[in-house]
């Protein structure tokens, strides 16, 4: 097949959600033999166009006028550009972006089938946040869903509420996340007493103060307790002052991004990984902790039982106090770490990437065919 991706982000520089997940995604697919082209935005050192583990990178200046996220006007050049004799389908990765907005308007104009992965259906991150989220859902967001053949979603929960939007339910379907479960495994090392993992963005909707929060709670019955923040993100200085107050700034580290290699050893050290956030899609970093044999703690109520199911424990969101009782709950029972542990390599195995993959390929032929027989 001739795949072009969409995505607003791609690892590197951006190693978290989608854009890791458009890396690994193309890699796989071009060793499978598949022709994939990306088009991305274009950030930090890396040039306009190269080769990059078998597929090709296009990246396209990005403006930012108000937020994070790229805006890439002059991707829709390329976009026009490309026609059905040089691509079998397009796939966007996350209907939040402006890249995927682009995608639904060459859909609209060509014969190219269109794919859109939701990747999370909205970020929790404050009342204005929530307000531009739900405005743009209900306009641009679902004319731009109902643009595609296809819609995926990571969970049933998300899904639904794409369905609810108003998106024919005959034209999505769930198409979890993956993990490397070869790479990322236990390795039988010996777990650090007292332990606590963190990974990701410190963006508000991860509720990183929270866990600083609980790990003052922690720390006054474990005084070996020691809490490894691992990641980058706007929320950082906050955080670190938030440690400070509260106390904890010895017993909490902020380790700044980590490489693939060193969060293996993370995940291997940690005792429990914890994830505190209000809201996520298909986390990576619980995936890959859980491959590890890594006992977790995530959030109740945002879809994550679907992931973790009775391999890991749960907490309701911000809620300190009961974060900090589920982290000792593990930290004092060695029997119920080592159980849930067994429980998450199991439940991780089955995500492993290389199934992933060959059903989300099986899907673009399902898609490519209904086309044909048009």
């Amino acid at each position: 097949m001739r795949i072009l991706r969409v995505s607003h982000r791609l690892n590197p520089p951006d190693p978290g959600g989608s854009a890791n997940h458009a890396s690994i995604l193309s890699a796989y697919q071009t060793h499978m033999g598949h022709r994939v082209v990306v088009l991305t935005s274009k950030e930090g050192p890396y040039p306009e166009h190269e080769w990059r583990d078998g597929y090709e990178v296009y990246r396209f200046p990005a403006w930012r006028p108000l937020t994070e996220y790229p805006i890439t006007l002059t991707m829709i050049g390329k976009l026009i550009e490309c026609t059905d004799s040089d691509f079998d389908i397009i796939h966007a990765l996350n209907h939040l972006f402006f890249p995927t907005n682009l995608s639904a308007v060459r859909r609209k104009i060509g014969r190219i089938p269109l794919t859109i992965s939701t990747h999370g259906f909205r970020v929790q991150r404050g009342r204005l946040m929530n307000f531009a989220q739900d405005m743009y859902l209900s306009s641009v967001g679902r004319w731009t869903l109902k643009a595609a053949d296809y819609v995926t979603s990571f969970t049933e929960r998300e899904r639904q509420q794409i369905v609810r939007l108003g998106i024919s339910e005959a034209r999505t379907c769930v198409m979890p996340n993956g993990v490397d479960s070869g790479f990322f495994h236990p390795k039988h090392t010996t777990r650090i007493p007292g332990s606590v993992l963190w990974a990701g963005r410190f963006v508000p909707e991860k509720c990183v103060d929270q866990l600083i929060q609980a790990a003052a709670l922690v720390i006054k019955k474990r005084t070996d307790a020691c809490f490894k923040l691992v990641g980058y993100g706007p929320e950082l200085r906050n955080l670190e002052k938030l440690a400070t107050t509260l106390g904890v700034n010895k017993n909490v580290e902020f380790t700044g991004p980590a490489t693939k290699r060193e969060l293996l050893e993370l995940y291997n050290t940690s005792s429990v990984f914890v994830l505190p956030s209000l809201s996520e899609g298909f986390p990576n970093t619980v995936l890959e902790a859980m491959a590890c044999g890594t006992p977790v703690i995530v959030t109740s109520g945002i879809g994550l039982e679907e992931v973790v199911a009775t391999a890991g424990l749960y907490v309701p969101p911000r809620e300190p106090v009961q974060l900090s009782d589920m982290i000792l709950k593990i930290l004092d029972n060695e029997e119920i770490a080592h159980e849930l542990g067994h429980r998450a390599r199991q439940r991780a195995e089955i995500y492993d990437w290389r199934g992933i993959v060959e059903q989300t390929n099986a899907l673009y032929e399902r898609i490519i065919s209904s086309r044909e027989a048009d």
